[in-house]
């Protein structure tokens, strides 16, 4: 008997609960807000415009090296720092997060919780 093919949406597949960009978009609003910054003050800094620190933040744009760099420059704070898991997030379980929808979802809750802005 031919083995069944599995695809993507298979629940035997390893399913990860986050994404690079939506740890990306995370953290930079995050460490944004720590530090009391708003886009345009960070567009400043950072020579990107407004209007780019607006879109990395909803995931509408894509960072790139050069940005990221220019971003972390700025925010002095290491290119590993805007890749980190916030605390408490390592209770999602792999099988909880199953796209980036559901993953906002939680990483707001965690955020209405946690910091205040």
């Amino acid at each position: 008997m031919p083995k069944k093919k599995s695809n993507a949406d298979s629940p035997d597949r390893v399913k990860t609960p986050y994404d690079v960009a939506s740890l990306f978009r995370f953290n930079l609003k995050k460490y944004r807000c720590m530090l009391n910054l708003t886009q345009r003050e960070l567009s400043s800094l950072t020579g990107l415009s407004h209007g780019t620190i607006g879109d990395l933040e909803r995931g509408s744009k894509t960072f790139t090296a050069d940005s990221l760099s220019k971003i972390c420059s700025a925010m002095k704070i290491p290119v590993s720092d805007m890749f980190e898991l916030p605390d408490g997030l390592f209770t999602v379980r792999n099988d909880m997060a199953t796209n980036d929808r559901e993953l906002l979802f939680y990483i707001k809750e965690f955020v209405d919780k946690k910091v205040k802005y």
